[in-house]
C-alpha cells in the first residue's frame, strides 16, 4: 500500500484519519501505520474472512459455547476490529497494519476474564487488548468479578495495553455507575466524541474516564463483507483509542524503546488536546485528560526517546 497516494477525500477514509491528522503526520510522513502489532479484540464476533481484516494465524476462539454472545448478530465485534484495523480495500482503520487476534466472549466478566487469559497464554504475542464492552459489577458474581479483575492485573503485567469502552448512559445528570473493565486503574477508559467537537450524546459520565475519541459516524467493516458508515458512541471511540495504541506500540518497537502500559497511557494523557469548555484537562468526568492525539504522542516518544513521563 503506497499511503501517499491516499487524498483526505478518500471514501475509505473517514474523519477521525483526517480531523487528528492520522493520514498526514503518521501514515504518510512517517509510516506509522501499526506495522508489526498484534491486538486482542474481545467482542460478540465477527467474520474472518472479511477482506479488510488481518487474523493472526490460528487466533480465533469462542467463550460463548454455542451462545449469540450479547445481541443477536456478530456485526459488533466485526465493526470494532475494522475501526482499529481495517487494511483499506473497502474501508481503512486506524491502524491499517495491524494484525487481530479475536477472541468471541460473552457480555459477563467470566467469558471476559477467559478471553483475556486465552490472549496471555495463547497469543501471547499480542501487544495491546481491545475491549468494547462492559458490565456491573453488582450484577456478576463476585468469583467470576474478581477473575476478570485479576486477569486486567495480569495483563499490565505482562505488559499488555488494556483499552476498554467507559460505557453509554442517556441521562448523564449525574456519573453513572461504574462500567468495567474501563473502571480498572490498569485500564484505558475511553468516551466518545463526535466531528463537531460535541461530546456524543450518548457517551458517560464518570470520574475513571481518561480521554475521548472519534465515536460518531465512524466507517468500518460489516458483516458480509461490506462496510459500515454509522458505527458510534463508546465502542467505536475504544476501538478507534485502541487504533491509536497500535501506532504508538509501532513506534515504541521501531526504535526499541521500553515502554510499561502505566507510561503508555501516561503519554496518550499528556498529549491529550482539551479544546473544551467543560471542566479543566485531566478533571473533567466527561473529556478526561481530552481527544486523543496519536500524532502528538508518536512526536513526544521520538522527543524524549522513550521516556514520557
Amino acid at each position: 500500500m503506497d499511503y501517499n497516494q491516499l487524498q483526505p477525500n478518500d471514501p475509505r477514509l473517514h474523519w477521525g484519519h483526517t480531523q487528528l491528522n492520522i493520514l498526514t503526520d503518521l501514515w504518510q510522513q512517517r509510516t506509522v501505520v501499526g506495522k508489526g502489532v498484534r491486538v486482542g479484540v474481545l467482542d460478540s464476533g465477527f467474520i474472518p474472512d472479511h477482506p479488510d481484516l488481518k487474523i493472526f494465524p490460528k487466533s480465533q476462539k469462542d467463550f460463548t459455547n454455542g451462545a449469540a454472545g450479547f445481541g443477536s448478530s456478530r456485526s459488533h465485534g466485526c465493526y470494532c476490529s475494522g475501526v482499529i484495523a481495517a487494511a483499506g480495500t473497502e474501508v481503512f482503520g486506524v491502524a491499517p497494519e495491524t494484525t487481530i487476534a479475536y477472541g468471541r466472549v460473552e457480555l459477563n466478566s467470566r467469558s471476559i476474564a477467559e478471553g483475556i487469559e486465552w490472549l496471555l497464554t495463547v497469543r501471547p504475542a499480542i501487544h495491546a487488548i481491545s475491549i468494547s464492552l462492559e458490565v456491573f459489577e453488582e450484577n456478576e458474581n463476585p468469583a467470576d468479578f474478581q477473575a476478570m479483575k485479576d486477569a486486567i492485573a495480569k495483563a499490565e503485567e505482562k505488559g499488555k495495553v488494556v483499552v476498554a469502552a467507559l460505557g453509554n448512559d442517556f441521562a448523564r445528570d449525574e456519573e453513572m455507575i461504574p462500567r468495567f473493565p474501563a473502571a480498572f486503574d490498569t485500564v484505558l477508559a475511553v468516551g466518545a466524541m463526535k466531528a463537531n467537537g460535541d461530546l456524543h450524546e450518548e457517551s458517560g459520565m464518570h470520574h475513571c474516564v481518561d480521554l475521548v475519541a472519534p465515536g460518531h459516524e465512524i466507517l468500518t467493516t460489516e458483516q458480509g463483507g461490506g462496510t459500515f458508515s454509522s458505527f458510534q458512541r463508546t465502542s467505536a471511540a475504544a476501538a478507534f483509542a485502541a487504533g491509536c495504541v497500535a501506532l504508538v506500540l509501532q513506534v515504541v518497537r521501531d526504535n526499541e524503546l521500553d515502554l510499561s502500559p502505566a507510561q503508555i497511557r501516561t503519554l496518550l494523557r499528556e498529549t491529550a488536546t482539551y479544546p473544551f469548555s467543560q471542566g479543566q484537562k485531566c478533571q473533567s468526568n466527561l473529556f478526561g485528560c481530552g481527544l486523543i492525539n496519536p500524532v502528538g504522542a508518536v512526536e513526544k516518544l521520538l522527543l524524549t526517546g522513550g521516556n514520557p513521563a
